[in-house]
């Protein structure tokens, strides 16, 4: 069994293009302090699925009163199935070399990317950290997991001459009013999907943010006049600001905002073009024209300035003018 146990560690460094012979012989002093013996496999695992059924219900539950979108809700549900489907223990049998065990398998078998990996275990992480808090277990299989690490990489906010390619390309009216709402409020795709006719007050809207929390957004003159010159259009009864163009003009979703502005990204020969990109354009233009970072981040509903911070496509040559200007 050591022998086979040597071969398959050998086998598996040699295929990372690492030269198994220079730690070989580490190996096996390393091996030699353990006693190595196959796990039993003859009989399976059994597992009481309707005692997972049963934590997982009460765990969306209590994300449910928490505030949690029905959205958010069926996403926590899907991942916590694959988890349990594939680790195939309840949750009070589950330790952190099972939840090592399943990433590594996710990574190596699936294919799957460390962001898809970390998104993951942050919903695994929340089951468990409440599995504890609820007392149902003693203690948290999550503590001796550490947490994934991803290279952070520099995102960018459209360009001005960007911006006036998108309006230059786009004639159609719902559309251009589309795009100067998302200029404007800087809301995230599922917040304008969410939004009727009937919230717009003068020059502004409230919209339900992330962990269903109330913000006031602000239309600028552009979106104004777009948005108006839509509505004007608008022959049809249903409450949704934004509706499709066939009939019954059901009211537009996230999946249909992403297309259209994915779409008018390829005829401009625009990369990346997708909706919470103006997020970070609105941002940073208005950074750059010298509002406050504290406005800006309560303008997009962050709970902290840190996070803030990720959106900013700040350049270095405009990191200098401002220490040449303020220090």
């Amino acid at each position: 069994m050591r022998n086979k146990l040597l071969k398959e560690l050998e086998y598996a460094i040699s295929s990372c293009g690492i030269e198994s012979d220079l730690i070989k012989s580490k190996l096996i002093i390393i091996l030699n302090n353990y006693e190595i013996s196959d796990r039993c496999t003859d009989i399976s695992v059994i597992t009481d699925e309707n005692e997972i059924e049963k934590y997982i219900k009460m765990f969306l539950i209590s994300k449910r009163v928490s505030g949690r979108t029905e959205r958010t809700l069926k996403h926590y549900k899907a991942e916590l199935i694959r988890f349990f489907r594939e680790v195939q223990k309840t949750p009070k049998e589950i330790t952190s070399n099972d939840i090592k065990l399943y990433l590594a398998t996710k990574e190596i078998r699936d294919g799957i990317s460390k962001v898809t990996q970390k998104n993951s275990l942050r919903v695994v992480s929340s089951f468990f950290q409440w599995m504890c808090k609820e007392e149902y277990i003693l203690k948290n299989p999550m503590n001796k997991v550490d947490d994934i690490k991803i290279p952070k990489i520099k995102k960018h906010a459209f360009s001005e001459l960007e911006i006036e390619k998108l309006r230059s390309e786009i004639t159609d009216i719902r559309d251009k009013a589309i795009l100067e709402i998302l200029l404007s409020t800087w809301c995230r795709v599922s917040e304008i999907e969410g939004i009727n006719k009937k919230d717009i007050q003068d020059d502004r809207i409230e919209v339900i943010g992330k962990g269903q929390k109330a913000r006031t957004v602000y239309i600028n003159a552009p979106a104004m006049v777009a948005l108006n010159r839509y509505l004007e259009t608008r022959d049809d009864d249903n409450e949704a600001l934004f509706v499709a163009k066939d009939k019954p003009h059901d009211r537009l979703l996230k999946s249909s905002f992403e297309k259209l502005v994915r779409d008018y990204g390829k005829k401009c020969g625009i990369e990346k073009c997708h909706p919470h990109r103006f997020r970070r354009t609105g941002a940073t233009f208005a950074l750059r024209r010298g509002m406050p970072i504290e406005q800006v981040s309560k303008l997009l509903g962050h709970e902290s300035i840190e996070t803030t911070q990720i959106y900013l496509d700040i350049s270095e040559k405009e990191l200098e003018l401002a220490h040449k200007k303020y220090v």
